[in-house]
């Protein structure tokens, strides 16, 4: 891929977050993890929109450190959002039990980048194994899931984050960085995700 397809192929990754968020915010649910839904959304299209302010401007360590707050952040809302949906008392134990190690694992890592590569791809497992119980738990206790727009939230995590993981543990290697442009494209189908599941709800607001 060229360098000018590369850029404005990561532009409209950034964009791609309006498209759930605004349809979110007109739908204008009263359910309180659908309005957390949005904040998140919200926080994360505008860190990305001050990380292109920060790369534009060559600040490269404002661009690391708002990204590594992010990440944190990210990984807090996801595993609370999880702990919250799935029935599984074994599950909900990982999940709480891994936002207490998540801690000393990520100040560590501000300052060792192997430690924080470890709490990065531990936490995408995690988050993934969690995201593809809570999926298989809602199909097996619900005639429709698919009308619930909790199933497409749950479907883009387990999709974003597994696929993460993939491209994080060749980031090092030749492929890695041959493919990593593919990260983009992992990032606007997960929007495109929500984006469904917004839809549906819009259709169905009994759910």
């Amino acid at each position: 891929m060229s360098a000018t397809l590369f850029y404005y192929f990561q532009i409209t990754s950034t964009l791609s977050a309006v498209l759930p968020l605004a349809l979110g915010m007109w739908v204008q649910r009263r359910e309180v993890r659908f309005r957390w839904m949005l904040s998140f959304l919200a926080l994360g299209l505008f860190t990305d929109l001050l990380g292109w302010a920060f790369y534009l401007s060559n600040f490269s360590r404002g661009n690391l450190v708002i990204r590594d707050i992010y990440s944190l952040l990210e990984f807090f809302f996801v595993c609370g959002m999880l702990h919250a949906v799935v029935q599984s008392k074994v599950v909900r134990r990982i999940l709480k039990y891994w936002i207490v190690v998540l801690i000393p694992l990520w100040v560590v890592g501000v300052w060792w980048i192997e430690w924080n590569v470890v709490a990065r791809t531990t936490s995408q497992v995690v988050i993934a194994f969690a995201s593809g119980f809570a999926i298989l738990e809602m199909v097996e206790k619900s005639d429709n899931p698919y009308g619930n727009w909790l199933f497409w939230v749950l479907l883009g995590f387990f999709f974003y984050f597994f696929c993460t993981f993939f491209f994080m543990s060749l980031i090092a290697t030749q492929m890695g960085i041959q493919i990593w442009y593919l990260h983009n494209f992992v990032n606007i189908t997960t929007n495109l995700f929500y984006f469904y599941g917004f839809w549906r709800t819009r259709n169905n607001q009994s759910l």
